[in-house]
């Protein structure tokens, strides 16, 4: 009983909080923040892994049709997009409905097992601390305190539901029997977490001061989600998600494995700014050359997936780099207005552009490490590779992640090669600079390369990687997540991670009439 007061009292914590700090704009920042975090990293680390396992690309095509759809819906009939959003909330708050009643029932179990942990209460408490804010913060304005109030009360119920009678619902709510359930409501919520809907935009929102505490929160969230990881390390149990479970300690495994070579990359990447090869030089075939692998780049993948995958990538960017100066192809630069300072580009340019691809290139492998998803159909991995990469705007570091996290997750040589080469050149902003048979030609050629290195490359080796002390890759990690918390206090988390995005939208974009 003890762990079911604690499971409402942890509930109830973020709305009394957001209550009594609602006016203070600094503390609703910092609540943003927190919430946008701390929710999506639940839903991408823990929920999205077990629902891909279970759902296979079936789950992962409601996901995108729960993500956007409500987008999709909001501009083909904006004279309705308010009910429209409305709905996609309470399809969010249904889901998490759901996920309260499962909570009790798993409350339950510790309760009466005694053989069960006690971190696995915690993790649930943990985990209903920004369940319940996201909650308050996304109803209220829309409902108001009355309406957000008789949400929150409902998964009260929903707990005591669950800890009452989840035992005798435990075979219908198994997650091969909702998993689509569930992965259409989380593509949902994670639409409703990024956009933001409710929040109205003032002159003083992006300021720094402003974007600093947004930052906060969100290292508040990151906290939030170790000490939540470190509950379900000790409990030997997953909340009835041992997938998700073991998808977080491949992730840690693989942070630790990579923080060594991103820190030696940028290193290397301060000294070629020094030299002066940098993508806006005048030289075009330079140019391309740095804009689509870059000295560091090469040494990135050629330290961990060895030396024939290094050459092969170095052969296909000169050439590639040679045939885009030729067509005249300018680039899409993404760099600032302003030159930079060394140290400038050292500490901040850097490590704010290829952060988001490196967080983002470990989640898309950590979620997609299932040799069963799309097994032995390279070429439907790369068509799925290239539908990914169209809206978003990889930089060669983030490319090389992306490489390696799918060499990583098993997946095929043809996909791994595709996003080694291809990422940085492959999206919406650089194709609308070439011309349709320049087009045409480039993914030809792109596709050809990727078949010879098939050819050539058996298989991707990793046992080139350098076998480096654990307390170093502990003090790597420690060090680029410093570089990266320093990023998110100075852009805020929102801003942080729109520069994935080729396309530019904005997140506040939602229509009311």
């Amino acid at each position: 009983m003890t762990y079911l007061i604690a499971a409402c009292v942890s509930l109830l914590i973020g709305p009394l909080f957001y209550r009594f700090f609602a006016e203070q704009h600094k503390v609703t920042k910092a609540i943003d923040g927190f919430v946008f975090v701390s929710i999506g990293g639940l839903l991408l680390t823990h929920i999205l892994p077990e629902l891909l396992h279970h759902g296979g690309l079936s789950a992962f095509v409601v996901l995108l049709a729960g993500l956007f759809g409500p987008s999709i819906s909001e501009r083909l009939f904006q004279k309705h997009s308010r009910l429209t959003h409305n709905f996609t909330l309470l399809l969010a708050f249904t889901g998490l409905l759901l996920h309260t009643f499962i909570d009790g029932s798993s409350v339950s179990v510790s309760d009466h097992d005694h053989g069960v942990a006690d971190f696995l209460p915690l993790g649930i408490i943990l985990h209903r601390l920004p369940e319940g804010l996201a909650i308050w913060w996304l109803l209220s304005p829309q409902f108001g305190n009355k309406g957000a109030s008789f949400a929150i009360g409902l998964m009260l119920l929903g707990t005591l539901g669950g800890f009452a009678f989840g035992e005798h619902y435990a075979n219908q709510l198994s997650l091969d029997n909702i998993v689509l359930l569930q992965a259409f409501v989380t593509g949902s919520i994670l639409h409703v977490v990024w956009h933001q809907p409710h929040v109205e935009k003032s002159p003083s929102d992006h300021s720094r001061r402003s974007e600093t505490l947004a930052g906060v929160g969100a290292l508040l969230g990151i906290l939030l989600l170790i000490a939540l990881f470190s509950a379900e390390s000790h409990s030997g149990h997953a909340h009835n998600h041992d997938h998700g479970h073991m998808s977080m300690e491949q992730l840690w495994q693989w942070t630790l494995a990579v923080a060594p070579y991103l820190l030696v990359t940028y290193l290397l990447g301060s000294l070629r700014f020094a030299l002066g090869l940098r993508p806006d030089t005048n030289n075009p075939y330079l140019g391309w050359l740095v804009r689509l692998i870059g000295p560091e780049g090469f040494v990135f993948v050629g330290l961990i997936l060895g030396w024939q995958v290094a050459l092969f990538l170095a052969l296909t960017s000169l050439i590639l780099s040679a045939f885009l100066a030729q067509q005249k192809i300018p680039i899409d630069q993404v760099g600032p207005a302003q030159p930079l300072t060394l140290r400038e580009f050292s500490l901040h340019y850097q490590v704010e552009r290829s952060a988001p691809w490196v967080i983002l290139s470990l989640l898309i492998g950590n979620m997609m490490h299932y040799p069963e998803l799309l097994a032995n159909q390279p070429w439907w991995q790369c068509l799925l590779l290239i539908c990914l990469m169209m809206p978003l705007r990889f930089c060669f570091v983030g490319a090389a992640a992306l490489g390696l996290t799918l060499a990583w997750a098993e997946w095929s040589t043809q996909a791994v090669l595709l996003a080694l080469l291809a990422a940085p050149l492959i999206n919406s902003q650089q194709l609308k600079k070439m011309s349709g048979p320049q087009g045409a030609l480039t993914m030809g050629l792109v596709l050809g390369m990727v078949a010879a290195g098939q050819q050539w490359l058996e298989g991707i080796n990793l046992e080139h990687a350098i076998a480096w002390p654990e307390q170093t890759q502990v003090l790597a990690v420690l060090v680029l997540g410093l570089l990266y918390a320093i990023a998110l206090l100075r852009l805020g988390p929102r801003a942080f991670m729109a520069r994935l995005f080729s396309v530019k939208f904005d997140p506040h974009q939602h229509h009311h009439h």
